[in-house]
């Protein structure tokens, strides 16, 4: 028997930004580059994104073509989640030092400095690919947009920037 498909598998990066001078929660998801949420809080955001993964996948379900699978169904067959970094030893001291200020563990904190950074490269990389292809259009699929009420939208052009459909 098949697994049952879960949204929550899929990996949503959320993070705070600024867009058009209103505070804003941007969630992005790491399988399905050209798709970005805005959410007035990162509950409302991640919600939303699950919400859009489940759209696609129903689409993608009943037109019978392929969905991306989730990183961490790849990243647990493949990688352990631990890794062994040098540092010189003054970067050491400084990056323990911050963690100690901000109580929490060194291994925390670089854990979560390097998925920002990850996390950062992989918008800019997004990004790039946009600007490079202008915009996807995903032809005769029903795509549903992030609100409170989800609405069928035909012919939808997923794009990085907010308000572009």
């Amino acid at each position: 028997m098949a697994k049952q498909f879960n949204p929550q598998d899929y990996q949503v990066i959320i993070r705070k930004t600024v867009e058009d001078g209103e505070a804003l929660f941007e969630a992005r998801v790491a399988e399905l580059p050209d798709v970005t949420v805005y959410g007035s809080t990162q509950a409302k955001a991640y919600r939303d994104a699950l919400a859009i993964i489940g759209a696609l996948h129903d689409s993608a379900r009943e037109s019978r073509t392929a969905f991306p699978a989730p990183a961490s169904a790849l990243a647990q067959a493949e990688f352990s989640g631990r890794v062994t970094v040098r540092l010189a030893r003054s970067d050491h001291a400084r990056a323990a030092h911050c963690a100690e200020r901000e109580g929490v563990s060194l291994n925390s904190l670089i854990a979560v400095a390097l998925a920002r950074h990850v996390a950062t490269s992989e918008a800019e990389a997004s990004a790039q690919a946009r600007e490079d292809e202008d915009a996807i259009l995903l032809r005769g699929m029903t795509v549903y947009t992030a609100s409170d009420v989800l609405t069928p939208v035909r012919n939808y052009t997923i794009t990085g920037a907010r308000g572009r459909h």
